[in-house]
């Protein structure tokens, strides 16, 4: 069912079957971006972890020690 389809199908639908309809799509699109975020936080929470637990002057990929207190 292509997008013309689906919007002519909704203009049958009685008004307030619509409004349920589409507060439900929101629903599930403000769900899946909290998901998003929350997945795309969790990878920087976890880098950001990952960089703090390196060891004091261990060298970098370069081979340059990191001399940071």
């Amino acid at each position: 069912m292509n997008v013309e389809e689906m919007i002519a199908e909704l203009k049958k639908w009685q008004p307030d079957e619509r409004d349920k309809f589409l507060r439900k799509v929101q629903a599930m699109r403000a769900e899946q971006e909290f998901k998003r975020r929350e997945t795309e936080y969790d990878l920087q929470e976890e880098q950001n972890r990952k960089l703090s637990r390196k060891p004091r002057n261990e060298s970098d990929d370069y081979g340059i020690p990191d001399y940071t207190p």
